[in-house]
């Protein structure tokens, strides 16, 4: 407990992480750890007299900035990866929703944190589809996040699937930015709107040819809209 919770030497998994939480009068101690085959000779210095924080870590004499235990950032869509559908659809123009598929969500957890690094699980409560997608942490202990899908018109079970694997992913932090558009309006001149059968539609198809954010917050800062024929 004392390694653990005070020192801060942690085995989860196979991974290592150190994180001490220690008093400001420690300046430095070491630890001689044997785990397998492998014997590691771990000093921690604490010149600035703190209680909890790793600056930098040297592992072999090469030096790296919080290599252990910083966690892995999630990055932002590219403009390829989000599509676009229509909305309200009204005789002097329409709104456009952006999203993003599995497919993208799949991509984005493989390139993140590896093939072994995540899975999902799907179980019915109450005849609604949940699922929850597991992320292996740096300390390796698996992260949930749960959230339930709504079924489509087509393919009613599947479509609930996709759906909520893809709730549950913005819920991990992929494609969140998107709630963060703006309010989309093609104009009636932008694009051909007909009735057919009482109701409104286009054939029109959209999709987003730029984007850029405040990365610093995670914002969509700008994007430009295109439709098939690239104005």
């Amino acid at each position: 407990v004392g390694i653990e919770n005070i020192l801060g030497l942690k085995i989860r998994k196979g991974t290592l992480s150190i994180e001490p939480c220690i008093s400001k009068e420690w300046k430095e101690y070491t630890i001689k750890y044997k785990y397998g085959n492998s014997i590691y000779n771990i000093k921690i210095r604490n010149p600035k007299g703190v209680n909890t924080g790793v600056e930098k870590i040297t592992i072999n004499e090469q030096e790296t900035k919080n290599a252990i235990n910083k966690p892995k950032e999630i990055r932002l869509l590219r403009a390829d990866e989000i599509e676009c559908r229509a909305g309200i659809i009204r005789r002097n123009g329409l709104s456009l929703l952006l999203y993003k598929d599995a497919r993208v969500d799949q991509n984005i957890l493989d390139e993140t944190f590896g093939i072994y690094g995540w899975k999902r699980e799907h179980r019915s409560i109450n005849g609604l589809l949940f699922c929850t997608v597991s992320i292996r942490g740096a300390d390796g202990e698996w992260v949930n996040k749960e959230d339930v899908g709504t079924p489509s018109y087509s393919e009613s079970e599947k479509g609930a699937a996709s759906d909520s694997f893809k709730r549950a992913c913005f819920n991990i932090g992929i494609g969140r930015e998107l709630y963060t558009a703006p309010f989309i309006w093609i104009p009636a001149d932008k694009t051909n709107i007909e009735e057919k059968d009482g109701k409104l539609r286009t054939r029109d198809s959209f999709y987003v040819s730029s984007i850029s954010y405040h990365q610093e917050h995670r914002l969509i800062s700008s994007l430009s809209i295109c439709n098939q024929k690239g104005t």
